[in-house]
């Protein structure tokens, strides 16, 4: 495992997040290109008590090599990032379909890698370059097209110069924002077809001066930029989403030397803010607060407000129980029943805080 604080270096971009990021691998099998090996790939930010993450897959070229400057780009903002580990070899009929299970396996096996467990899998992304670009677009199109195969949606494509094949017929039906990068000394012209056909209400067209199909591995200028736009359709990071939609000299079209640089649409809209409540973990009051880990998203409790949640149930329980025998319940329920990767205050941190109140009482909250 390597874990490394990425910098920019000599044909290394500056990372587009903070992050710091580590680098993995899991046996996870059922791949069909290559010689069909089992490794899955995978970078995460280093701490994982800063999830849930979003995750996103990432397809290899038909050479079979990674692009580390890229993918930990994606990663630096939150982001897990996995992908097959197959050999190269041309693939395109499957290499879609290894990606997605990617996704699909791991999700049915969280167990196969601690960073997995601090997945939010209902922000899903894919993204892949030379081959693993046109598996992208293949990708998004399945998942389109049969939603029912799938336990997950995806939020978001990138096809980082993708050439291999023809546009799939059924690309038009795709609605997920879309992002398309490549090179004026690349196969540009597939890409901008593309990008036409596409259905995406925000899609992106990047077309850089000079670049050739190798340009993520060996500049790397843009990958900031591809990972910002994944940063603001699967992480919904406003900032990220400034990278590319905004109007400052630090924006996609202005920070690069573009030959073409098409953007349409824009960021998603926030989501709703939710009700007031009465309680301090935002849920009705037949149900206990401790029991939950947060509302859709919306709550995010700190310490204190899981403990004045706990006390609040407390305050109101009518069972003739004690004050330990419902801490006790409350751990058994944290720890075992519900997924840590649910929770937005580890329930480590919870129980300190029941013990203190045990010995100290309840006026240091």
């Amino acid at each position: 495992m390597k874990s490394a604080l990425m910098v920019a270096s000599a044909g290394a971009s500056t990372p587009a997040g903070s992050f710091a990021v580590t680098e993995g691998s899991y046996q996870l099998g059922g791949f069909l290109c290559g010689q069909q090996e089992s490794k899955a790939s995978i970078w995460y930010p280093t701490e994982l008590s800063k999830g849930p993450f979003p995750i996103v897959t990432y397809g290899h070229g038909m050479g079979g090599q990674m692009i580390p400057d890229l993918i930990e780009s994606v990663a630096s903002l939150g982001i897990v990032v996995v992908a097959p580990a197959t050999s190269g070899g041309k693939c395109d009929d499957n290499h879609w379909k290894d990606m997605l299970h990617a996704i699909e396996g791991s999700k049915s096996n969280p167990s196969l890698h601690q960073a997995l467990q601090h997945v939010d899998w209902e922000r899903v992304g894919i993204m892949g370059h030379s081959m693993g670009g046109y598996a992208s677009l293949n990708g998004a199109v399945d998942v389109t097209t049969n939603p029912s195969k799938y336990s997950f949606t995806l939020k978001a494509m990138l096809d980082s110069h993708g050439y291999i094949g023809d546009i799939p017929s059924a690309a038009s039906q795709i609605t997920m924002p879309a992002f398309f990068s490549t090179g004026s000394e690349d196969h540009a012209s597939r890409l901008k077809g593309a990008f036409d056909t596409v259905g995406s209400k925000s899609k992106v067209l990047a077309e850089v001066q000079g670049a050739d199909h190798m340009y993520p591995a060996e500049n790397g200028a843009l990958n900031p930029f591809d990972a910002h736009f994944l940063g603001c359709h699967v992480a919904d990071l406003q900032t990220s989403c400034n990278k590319i939609y905004g109007t400052g000299q630090d924006t996609i079209c202005k920070a690069n030397t573009m030959t073409l640089c098409q953007v349409e649409g824009g960021a998603p809209s926030p989501s709703p803010s939710p009700p007031p409540s009465t309680q301090p973990c935002g849920l009705s009051a037949s149900v206990p607060c401790f029991l939950q880990a947060r509302w859709v998203g919306s709550v995010h409790p700190t310490t204190g407000d899981c403990v004045k949640c706990f006390l609040g149930f407390l305050g109101r329980s009518t069972d003739s129980i004690t004050f330990l025998e419902i801490l006790l319940q409350c751990v058994w329920i944290w720890q075992i029943k519900i997924p840590s990767t649910l929770w937005t205050c580890r329930w480590e941190l919870q129980l300190r805080q029941l013990l203190l109140l045990l010995t100290q009482g309840a006026d240091h909250l």
